[in-house]
């Protein structure tokens, strides 16, 4: 603390003092509502705990988190709390991780956060992560003085703080979105009145995030429920303009920022859950541009997306972009380089993570990851959250290759200008084949191997002696765009990429009767 006076507070007044600022800051972050009923009617799932209490499921009972500190530490938070200072108490947290021997209390408890994250989803707790998402919207919108034209989609806030602060900034239309069902009809409640009185396009509804990021397989095309991502039904059809892929022209911008596209905000508890929705996000968008499946989110343009993702997702998000992120599998940095190749990841605080207790209910523990010491040399420390927003990208170039969603008659006789349905599909194969050679696997001799007939174009864009940790991700882009029409029948990996593909094309779904 830099207050000299600080250091000869008297214990008996730090405590009162803290009572009262304990006082003022549960009032600040309670989720008590303008609209909704008093504290005395709110569900308890609906009202924010302090970051130290945990919030149970269908019990009466929490466990309260004990904070022990001496003198020192005692006044030095006292400063900390009279300045305001929220992000600093938010980075005394060390991130938490699971531990390797737990005892049966400890296992209860973990058990029991899962629960929780699942049930309720998890929100907003920190102010600091509203004011990054409200930049982020900032950033995205055209208008600047307000979100007129962003259709804005929260999901599992568990408050309307956040809401109440896009309605303040003239937000184009909101949709807000509970796993559970008291919050659900609470926020429909909030939803109604706002409509009522200030004629607000808002709805609410009853869904699972999860919902917006389904699995895909050759027999179920589940599609995401349109109106989650709008606060109008109205303006479904409307805006329904599909993405597609264009040539980049000096100068042109348009379709880079399309702001009547859907913004998704809203964070996955669960590790996995998370890489189940960037698998998602990639395949969907693959199957999008192939014309495979015209049900997806991105039927409705440039849909922006702004989460949270554990250590290790986060790592795996972006280890093919980074430099200092080579110490991860090969495998990992080609899925990576997928997804930065197909979407604009962007971190929405550098590598500064969040504590578990800065969501509500607070994320449930993290296991132990691979290469959990060099991440955290390189800042990302497993146990604690990362911001990002995604949006997919409306020009792609593979190497020499530009991708379009549609070849014009102009384009035609143009090598370089090549269809997206003709091409994805084989992209993602190659990332996935070549990421699973071992670093010290000769990468010329394994393209010979695979295409006998292209030595010559494969022998001009690699040395002989290069092995997969020589090799830049960009390099292997070059080697697609001069191999990928070699990828045939002649290939020896023409069986392999057979199957591959097959596991994404719906079957027909077309009944059969007997003659």
């Amino acid at each position: 603390c830099r207050d000299p006076n600080c250091a000869r507070m008297p214990l008996a007044r730090a405590a009162s003092l803290l009572k009262r600022l304990a006082s003022k800051l549960y009032s600040r972050f309670s989720y008590e509502c303008r609209s909704l009923p008093g504290p005395s009617s709110i569900s308890s799932e609906l009202l924010l705990r302090p970051p130290f209490e945990l919030i149970t499921v269908d019990s009466p009972q929490s466990n309260a988190f004990c904070i022990d500190c001496d003198e020192s530490q005692l006044t030095s938070c006292t400063c900390d709390l009279e300045k305001g200072c929220v992000e600093a108490i938010e980075s005394a947290n060390e991130p938490e991780v699971l531990p390797k021997e737990m005892s049966r209390k400890e296992l209860y408890l973990y058990d029991d956060e899962i629960k929780q994250a699942r049930i309720l989803g998890v929100g907003f707790a920190s102010h600091t992560i509203e004011l990054i998402v409200l930049s982020a919207l900032r950033e995205r919108s055209l208008v600047k003085k307000s979100f007129s034209d962003l259709n804005v989609s929260l999901f599992n806030m568990h408050s309307t703080r956040l809401a109440d602060s896009l309605i303040k900034r003239d937000v184009g239309s909101l949709c807000l979105v509970e796993s559970s069902q008291k919050n659900a009809r609470l926020m429909k409640d909030y939803a109604r009145k706002a409509h009522k009185n200030d004629g607000k396009r808002i709805q609410a509804y009853q869904a699972d995030f999860t919902a917006l990021f389904p699995v895909y397989t050759r027999k179920r095309q589940t599609p995401p429920p349109a109106k989650l991502l709008f606060g109008d039904k109205a303006l479904i059809k409307d805006a329904q303009n599909p993405l597609i892929l264009q040539r980049r022209l000096v100068g042109d911008e348009s379709g880079s920022n399309n702001c009547n596209s859907p913004v998704i905000i809203g964070t996955l508890p669960l590790p996995s859950q998370q890489a189940s929705m960037l698998t998602s996000l990639t395949w969907s968008l693959i199957m999008h541009h192939c014309c495979l499946n015209t049900m997806t989110i991105f039927k409705y343009g440039v849909v922006y997306l702004i989460t949270f993702l554990s250590a290790g997702n986060y790592a795996a998000a972006v280890c093919g972009v980074e430099d200092d992120l080579k110490f991860t599998s090969n495998a990992q940095r080609h899925q990576s380089w997928l997804l930065n190749r197909l979407f604009e990841v962007i971190s929405l605080r550098d590598r500064k993570g969040f504590s578990r207790k800065a969501f509500t209910p607070v994320i449930p523990l993290h296991k132990t990851i691979a290469h959990e010491k060099k991440l955290a040399e390189v800042g990302i420390r497993n146990g604690l959250m990362y911001g990002v927003s995604i949006r997919p990208r409306c020009t792609l170039q593979i190497g020499s290759l530009t991708i379009v969603s549609g070849v014009g008659a102009e384009e035609y006789y143009d090598r370089g200008v090549v269809s997206a349905s003709d091409v994805l599909l084989k992209y993602a194969f190659w990332l996935t084949v070549t990421g699973k050679l071992t670093s010290k696997t000769n990468v010329c001799d394994k393209l010979r191997q695979w295409f006998p007939e292209s030595v010559s174009k494969i022998t001009s864009q690699i040395g002989s002696s290069a092995t997969m940790a020589d090799m830049e991700m960009h390099q292997f882009d070059m080697l697609f765009s001069a191999l990928h029409n070699d990828m045939n029948e002649t290939c020896a990996l023409s069986g392999e990429m057979v199957k591959f593909i097959a596991k994404l094309r719906p079957v027909s779904t077309a009944k059969r009767f007997a003659d």
